[in-house]
Order: structure tokens, then sequence, then C-alpha cells
């Protein structure tokens, strides 16, 4: 059993180096600690990068129909990239709608829409934005009209 004294005479000093080495213990833990938590959030970052290349590639892992190299070659005729992204539905949506785009950018615009839920939502708005459209302009794009400007 343990005897604690309530005299103030019956302490002793600790022997050289005691505190010191306590402290140093509790400054590697508090370092280890600190280590953990940051490998864990370096851990997290890389989890977190992985899982968005992972989403990312899986749109682009269907290899896509080449274009015709001979039409791309001819002068006044568009070149349209090799690999589809998002922004690309954005900036030929309309042409698609109308239906003047190269069968091969074509076929290649239809399956990443088959493939990307976001583009296929945006392409529908578009598509009721566009038979919204008067019927005595053929031909015309909802890009041809400018709302901001009055007449």
């Amino acid at each position: 059993m343990i005897q604690v004294s309530k005299s103030a005479d019956e302490w002793s000093g600790c022997p050289a180096g005691t505190l010191q080495g306590l402290a140093r213990q509790l400054h590697q833990r508090r370092r280890r600690a600190r280590l953990q938590r940051c490998a864990a959030v370096a851990s997290c970052a890389c989890l977190a990068a992985v899982i968005g290349a992972w989403t990312l590639g899986r749109f682009d892992s269907q290899p896509l129909p080449q274009a015709n190299p001979a039409t791309a070659a001819l002068p006044g005729v568009e070149s349209f990239p090799k690999k589809l992204t998002c922004r690309d539905v954005d900036t030929y949506g309309e042409r698609y709608l109308a239906g003047k785009l190269p069968a091969e950018f074509e076929e290649r615009f239809r399956l990443h829409l088959e493939r990307c839920p976001g583009c296929k939502h945006r392409i529908e708005k578009l598509r009721t934005r566009t038979t919204a459209l008067p019927s005595a302009m053929p031909g015309l794009l909802v890009s041809d009209l400018d709302t901001s400007r009055s007449h």
C-alpha cells in the first residue's frame, strides 16, 4: 500500500534529467501524432485524386472512331477534335442537333452523349430551346439570336 505523506518536508527532488526525459517523451508523442495526422490527410488527398482520375477516365475508356484524315486536310473544312470533351459538346451542340456535323464527328458526339449524363441533359435542354424557334427561320441556330441587344 502506498502511503501519502501530508508533510511538505518529506518530499524529495527528482533525480537529475527526469523532467527533461518526460518533456522529451511528451514532445515525441506530440510529434508522432502530428505526423500521423499529416499522413492521414495526405492519404485522403491521394485517394481523392485517384478516384477523380478514375471517374474522369472511365468516360474516355472506350476508343472513339477516328476522323477521316482526307477530309481533315481539305482547306475550308473545319477540323474537329479527336478526343471529344464536355466543352466540345457545348461548342458543337447546336450543329449536332441541326445535323450539320460530319458523320465521323457526329458518331463520336453521340457516343459521348451515351456515356456522359451531364452532356446528355444539356443537349436535351438545348433541343427544347431549339424546337421553340419559329419554323419560319430554318437553319437558324440559338447562338445566332442575340437577346441582349434591342433593335
